[in-house]
């Protein structure tokens, strides 16, 4: 089977994809789909389950750790919030920019809890320490703009990184 060019936009490759799969899910005979292509394909929708299965135990998980640590159900739970609705805005973002599921696109809601809680717990630590939200956040803009900042840096830098099999 030879894919034109054309075939290779995300959404049309998924499309082929599935079409190629149905036809030979009507043949007697066992069938297995691979190479480069099907996993260009298959690999993102496992991810997509994977993390979408994970991410809840995860903050599950993080908002038991984030109450111990921080000593506060309050404290734990507004990190959450933080991350979660964060995570919301991406994704949504990333859909009205026409930004199909792929294996990098699986990987922003790890990335934004691991750096939000991170920035999260350091304003709640300098509000407890200066007893002002406006101290807090003037002691802690830079530092978390700076962590944030360069994140989004990295990942920008791999949308120049055409030749990466992965990326793509």
């Amino acid at each position: 089977v030879t894919v034109l060019e054309s075939w290779s936009a995300p959404k049309k490759r998924a499309d082929l994809h599935d079409r190629i799969a149905a036809q030979l899910e009507r043949m007697e005979q066992t069938t297995h789909l691979g190479g480069f292509p099907m996993v260009r394909v298959q690999y993102p929708r496992e991810m997509l389950g994977e993390t979408t299965r994970l991410l809840g135990t995860t903050l599950v998980l993080l908002l038991v750790l984030l109450a111990f640590g921080l000593r506060s159900l309050r404290d734990a739970l507004s990190t959450l919030l933080v991350v979660v609705i964060a995570t919301v805005w991406t994704h949504g973002i990333m859909q009205l920019c026409g930004d199909s599921f792929s294996i990098l696109g699986t990987l922003t809601p790890i990335v934004i809890v691991v750096v939000g809680t991170a920035d999260a717990i350091h304003v709640i630590l300098a509000y407890r320490r200066t007893g002002s939200r406006e101290a807090a956040i003037r002691e802690t803009l830079v530092p978390t703009l700076i962590t944030s900042v360069t994140t989004a840096i990295g990942f920008l830098a791999l949308l120049s990184a055409r030749d990466v099999a992965m990326v793509r």
